[in-house]
Parts: structure tokens; C-alpha cells; sequence
């Protein structure tokens, strides 16, 4: 967001004033630090020209609330990874000599659509994996599906590894939430069906509601602890873990009643930057400075161990995704022409890994900026904001120096054919000697982004990860 300044002065005169702020700006961002960009007023700053005034914070509030209500449902960027199975391709995980104990939780949502993923995954980097999911039918509390919870070898793997595995249940919308959650007949076959699948399945439920109004806090807390209570009925423990929004506007849980009864709280720690947002930008910086709109990591992590939840209950779920936007221009901070959608990690790596790598130093995200062909042969700059190994470990360092309880990853499966993420965790989380990970093999791999035309450059790229058969 960029703010005009209320000046009467001619366009070239504007021009050029505008050109030298901007030329300041970004000297002024470069020099900024951490002790600086990351202070507890941060909620009282502009992006561009200082300080916020109350009604300001109020119009940034609002406008922030509007962007997020046109996001997508989770799993949409699902479409655009790239089908190792029809190039023949299998697919290996990051495997170590030895298995070293984890100094953080790692949790993991483990989408359905990742049938034969725990053929392949690295049990000894995972603590807790939540399968995805319950999708509730709101007017009944039953489900719509639950996939292949009953049947899928997940879970028996993760009991064989001693890890936790979780249901999760998902409901999503301001209606389908008033719909479920005002409904005492619905909210009560809901919990009596959750805890029914995981009775002998699984170690407890993971809550994935998203867009709860404030009207519905006492009914949402009523239907926790009607959980709670038949969990508790069961022979073996089972845990609840909870979901939050990375910027909790509606306050619609109460956290001085859910925390007693909730093991553990997901901060969801993506999409501050996304499908409705004006310009382009990290999907989940850890600070804003001067450039970026006043909510990040830091906030978000603040403002829930502000509401009571202890740091030992606090999960930070960072995007194995990215987001991108066609763009104005080429340089950081960028206007939006357009939303092109959410990536994989797979996908970026495959499909811009020839692009230059550059990272904002503020937000500790890594992005793209490049040209491709658009659907109508002209050529457009475009913006891809993701993670890197890099800016990973710098999120990394941010969880263990807040000292909250660990990492999560949504999803499981996006960086599929690439362990330089999970080399990051297992080096970053893990007690494992620096320098143990095995090289990763490389193979040429022809890939192209059929949907919004190729890139410029070429799409013959050399992928690192997976290995041909034989």
C-alpha cells in the first residue's frame, strides 16, 4: 500500500518528489534492523510515512479484513504442482544415518490429495501430523467426507514411529460456522463423530474453523468443551490442537476458557499478502519496517501469548507455497495488476528456478521478479513471494527465540521432490551435527506453466530431489 501525499504540486514536480521518497525509502529499509522493525508498537505504524493515527489503524484494520475475505480455501494451490508420477519420477525424502531428537514440535497438515506421500516422508523431522480432513456438513454436523481417514496407511505408519496423528475438521465461512455452531443438535453429533474416529484411530482432533463471528464465541467454546469432555471419556489420552488466524479481528474465541482444555494452538503464519491484497509481497514476513502492512510473524506471536496462551502452547505454521501477482513494475513494494494465484514450492522451484533469487531483508521472504508471456501474448511482469532455505532458517531462529513451542507446515507434500527445506529443519530443530545431511541428486526435468503461459528463459531446468527408477 502506498499512501499519496496531500500536496498541490504539478505531476512532474510529484513525480520526482515521489521518486527521491522512494529512493530514501528503501536506503532507510536496508539500514533498518530487527530491534527496529520489530518492536511491540509496530501495530502503530504506516507503511510509508510514519506513524498511524488511531482512525488510521482503524481504516488499516478494515482494509486488511476486506483483502483476506476474498482468499481462497486452503489446498487451491494444490492444482498447480507438478506430476513426477507421469515423468516417471520417484519421489525420495531427506533420509539420515542417524535419527536425532527434535528440540521443537514439527506439525504437519497432511492433505487427502497426498495419497502415497507417507511412503515417502521423513518421520524422524515430524512430531505431530494432522490428516485433512473432516469436512463438516454444517446443518448436521456430519460429515460431508473424510476422505480415506479410515483406510489411508498414514496412521499406522505414525503409530509405528511414535508420532501423534490427528483428525482434522474443517469448516470454513461466516454462514457455514452460524449455521453448525447455533445449532445444539448439529455441535453435538459433530463431537459425538469426532470422537467415534478417533476412539481407536489416531491420537485427537485438530480444529480448522475459519471465519467465526464474534456472535458465535460462547457457542464455539461450548462446542470445545463438549469435545473435551467425550475425549476425556476415552481409555487412551487424546489432544486437541486448535487453529488461529494469523490476525484475530473478529475475537470470537475466548481464550481465557479454551486454553485449560486446547493442548496446543496453530497460528495459521501465511497469507498476510495474497489474493486481495494491493501489492505484492511476502506471504509471511517476520517484520514490516517501513514498507509493509504493520501485521507479520512478530505481531501475530505477540498478541496470542498477550491473550494468555503460554508459549509452550504456540505452534507457528509458516506456507510450503507461495503467492503470485501480476505486477506494475519489477521492484519491491510493487502495485498489483493481478492475482495470478497460490504455488507450490515444488512448482516455483521448477517452473522459476532460473530466476534470480533476491530477499527483502525486512520481512525475511524470498521472491521472484521476472517476465512472462501472459494469456494474451504480451509480455507481463510478474512477482512470485515464497520461502527459500534461507528465509526459512530466519523464520526458524524467530520461533526459537520467541521460545514458542515449535513449527508447523502447511502442506505436507508441497516441496515433494526437494529436501533443502527439511535440511533447513532438521539442521535449525534438531540435534543433529551440522554438515550430516547426504547430498541431493539432480536430474533434468522438462516442465512448463501451461496455465498462464511459459516463462521466459526456458522451462528445461535441472530439479534437485528426486531420482529415476534404476
Amino acid at each position: 500500500m502506498h499512501v499519496r501525499p496531500r500536496m498541490y504540486i504539478s505531476g512532474r514536480v510529484f513525480v520526482l518528489l515521489f521518486g527521491l521518497m522512494g529512493t530514501l525509502l528503501m536506503h532507510d529499509l536496508h539500514a533498518q534492523t530487527a530491534d527496529t522493525i520489530c518492536t511491540p508498537e509496530l501495530g502503530e505504524k504506516k507503511i510509508f510515512f510514519g506513524l498511524l493515527k488511531k482512525d488510521e489503524a482503524k481504516r488499516a484494520e478494515k482494509k486488511y479484513i476486506q483483502q483476506h475475505s476474498k482468499a481462497t480455501p486452503p489446498g487451491s494451490e494444490r492444482n498447480y504442482t507438478i506430476n513426477y508420477d507421469s515423468l516417471g519420477i520417484v519421489i525420495d525424502s531427506l533420509k539420515r544415518d542417524s535419527v536425532y531428537p527434535l528440540t521443537k514440535e514439527v506439525f504437519g497438515w497432511y492433505p487427502y490429495w497426498e495419497k502415497d506421500l507417507h511412503k515417502t516422508l521423513n518421520y524422524s523431522l515430524l512430531s505431530t501430523v494432522a490428516y485433512f480432513s473432516y469436512e463438516v456438513e454444517p446443518s448436521t454436523g456430519n460429515a460431508k467426507t473424510t476422505h480415506d481417514w479410515a483406510t489411508t496407511d498414514l496412521i499406522a505408519k505414525l503409530k509405528d514411529k511414535k508420532k501423534t496423528a490427528l483428525l482434522t475438521v474443517t469448516n470454513f465461512g461466516k454462514s457455514n460456522n452460524k449455521r453448525l455452531l447455533k445449532s445444539d443438535k448439529a455441535v453435538i453429533t459433530l463431537a459425538r463423530n469426532l470422537v467415534n474416529l478417533v476412539k481407536d484411530r489416531g491420537d485427537g482432533i485438530c480444529i480448522d474453523f475459519e471465519d467465526i463471528h464474534k456472535t458465535e464465541r460462547n457457542d464455539f467454546t461450548k462446542f470445545i468443551t463438549l469435545l473435551r469432555e467425550g475425549l476425556d471419556t476415552l481409555a487412551s489420552e487424546k489432544k486437541i490442537y486448535l487453529t488461529l488466524p494469523a490476525v484475530d479481528w473478529a475475537k470470537s474465541i475466548d481464550y481465557n476458557a479454551l486454553t485449560p482444555i486446547v493442548d496446543q494452538f496453530v497460528i495459521m503464519g501465511y497469507n498476510y499478502y495474497g489474493e486481495g491484497s494491493e501489492v505484492a509481497g511476502p506471504v509471511d514476513p517476520v517484520c514490516s519496517g517501513n514498507i509493509w502492512e504493520p501485521f507479520n510473524l512478530n505481531t501475530s506471536i505477540d498478541y496470542y501469548i498477550g491473550e494468555g496462551i503460554p508459549t509452550s502452547k504456540l505452534i507457528m505454521a509458516l506456507p510450503f507455497y507461495g503467492q503470485i501477482w501480476e505486477t506494475k513494475t519489477g521492484s519491491i513494494g510493487s502495485k498489483v495488476d493481478r492475482y495470478i494465484g497460490a504455488r507450490t514450492y515444488e512448482y516455483i522451484k521448477a517452473n522459476l528456478g532460473k530466476s534470480k533469487l533476491r530477499i527483502d531483508p525486512i520481512s525475511k521472504s524470498a521472491y521472484y521478479s521476472y517476465v512472462t508471456k501472459n494469456r494474451r501474448g504480451k509480455y507481463q511482469l510478474r512477482q512470485c513471494w515464497f520461502n527459500s532455505p534461507a528465509t526459512l532458517s530466519s523464520k526458524l531462529d524467530m520461533i526459537k527465540d520467541k521460545k514458542i513451542n515449535g513449527l508447523g507446515i502447511w502442506a505436507l507434500g508441497y516441496d515433494k521432490g526437494y529436501n533443502d527445506l527439511w535440511e533447513v529443519i532438521a539442521e535449525e530443530l534438531s540435534e543433529a551435527p551440522p554438515g550430516d545431511s547426504p547430498p541431493i541428486s539432480t536430474i533434468p526435468v522438462d516442465v512448463s506453466d501451461g496455465h498462464n503461459g511459459s516463462q521466459t528463459g526456458g522451462t528445461n531446468n535441472t530439479l534437485a530431489g528426486p531420482k529415476k527408477p534404476g
